[in-house]
């Protein structure tokens, strides 16, 4: 199933709401927060919409695009590759090395979002782990201020 949603922008007019609306999600906790329907009723905001929120807030007052994908979405070469942020022939190494699943669709490489976002994950978490370790040996070569 290809993704064919756009990513939505705020534009100048919206910023200021929106930063509002993200300071209180930044300073709330999920459980807590009520949305207002039209008609006056209060909802809770369940933990993984709001979570969806304060990202999407997050993005927007930044002045990012923000879309969202169903992790059975299927991205291009070139889409995967921005996702991750590298270069669409870095990701074609790691597709053929058989670090990241794929599946051709006729002569062309496609990704499945929920595979690329593991592969983004183990390497988030590799790269958090090399740095714990840098800052613990610099740390013991007495070359870290804390």
């Amino acid at each position: 199933m290809a993704t064919r949603a756009e990513a939505v922008s705020a534009d100048a007019r919206e910023i200021k709401a929106i930063k509002n609306v993200s300071r209180v999600l930044e300073t709330s906790k999920p459980g807590k927060a009520k949305l207002v329907g039209p008609g006056g009723q209060h909802m809770i905001i369940p933990a993984s919409l709001y979570e969806v929120l304060r990202l999407a807030a997050r993005e927007l007052t930044l002045g990012n695009g923000v879309q969202i994908l169903h992790r059975e979405s299927e991205l291009r070469t070139q889409q995967a590759a921005d996702y991750l942020n590298i270069s669409r022939p870095s990701l074609i190494k790691l597709l053929e090395a058989g670090q990241i699943a794929y599946h051709m669709a006729g002569t062309h490489r496609r990704v499945l979002v929920r595979d690329i976002a593991a592969y983004k994950e183990q390497r988030d978490a590799r790269a958090r782990e090399t740095l714990k370790e840098l800052v613990a040996d610099a740390q013991e070569l007495d070359l870290y201020d804390e």
